[in-house]
């Protein structure tokens, strides 16, 4: 679950979706304040590419608006690889090493904290990434109302602290077994 932070500090969660057999991609993130109100969310529909590759992008989307508009940031991703890239504690993919660099920057003359999170404390983010993979255009969110409703309702669960769980169907492969 989504847990508050500092007297001063906001905080951001991003996610990348990647639904490959339709070949769609989105990112979604969400701006919060130390209460963990809502201040802005974002559903941006991106080009197919690799996970990582999506949850670079998103980060620096965000930092980049955040660098301009807040002061006292945490930047939560459920990527533990993306983390260590940002935090050059492993090799990043030539492919994104650009975009990397470019968040590092920005991480470093903001001193923005950046953190992994588990990805059961990162549904509303999670949400809006998935529904970014419907939309033709970037789309910015500034009222809880206007939130898609799978993103509001997560967003719902975050404020009450109240844990979420991802359930994930069988999947059968039509094959049956006997034993004699």
């Amino acid at each position: 679950m989504w847990s508050r932070r500092g007297t001063n500090q906001w905080k951001i969660n991003t996610d990348g979706s990647c639904m490959a057999t339709l070949g769609l991609a989105g990112a979604g993130g969400i701006v919060r304040n130390k209460i963990g109100q809502m201040r802005m969310a974002f559903s941006n529909p991106l080009q197919f590419s690799t996970n990582n590759s999506k949850e670079v992008l998103t980060a620096l989307f965000r930092v980049s608006w955040c660098y301009q508009n807040i002061e006292g940031l945490i930047l939560e991703l459920d990527s533990q690889l993306v983390v260590q890239m940002i935090n050059g504690s492993c090799t990043t993919p030539w492919r994104l090493h650009e975009s990397v660099e470019s968040i590092t920057k920005l991480v470093r003359l903001r001193r923005i904290q950046i953190q992994h999170c588990y990805r059961e404390g990162n549904e509303v983010a999670r949400a809006l990434a998935k529904h970014a993979t419907t939309l033709q255009t970037n789309t910015l969110f500034f009222e809880e109302a206007h939130l898609p409703p799978t993103a509001r309702g997560a967003l719902r669960m975050d404020r009450l602290q109240l844990p979420s769980f991802r359930i994930k169907q069988k999947k059968y492969s039509g094959w049956c077994f006997h034993s004699h």
